[in-house]
């Protein structure tokens, strides 16, 4: 990595995590596509779709707008079973707005 870095002018800077563990580590990516009430506020409804892309959801972590605590796995499993239910009973932010 410090010569790819250095093929390219940059500087290596190694994980404060690794230099203090010697291990690797994952993360539960949060935040990249918002649940919210509309496009202004966020990217996905409620029911997890995307707005202005009927039948297309997002069921994963990015849904949580930000970190939730100790270990969010639970909230995410949560929330994507209520994104299941909906996709599976036709719930949909866009017949909704639609009506």
């Amino acid at each position: 990595m410090r010569d790819l870095a250095a093929q390219y002018g940059a500087t290596f800077a190694p994980l404060i995590t690794w230099q203090l563990f010697k291990r690797p580590f994952t993360v539960h990516s949060l935040g990249g596509a918002h649940l919210a009430e509309a496009p202004e506020r966020g990217v996905v409804s409620t029911e997890g779709e995307v707005f202005h892309y009927p039948g297309l959801h997002v069921a994963d972590g990015s849904v949580i707008p930000t970190a939730i605590g100790f270990h969010p796995v639970m909230t995410i499993s949560a929330v994507a079973e209520r994104i299941a239910e909906a996709v599976v009973h036709g719930f949909s932010s866009h017949s909704r707005s639609a009506s």
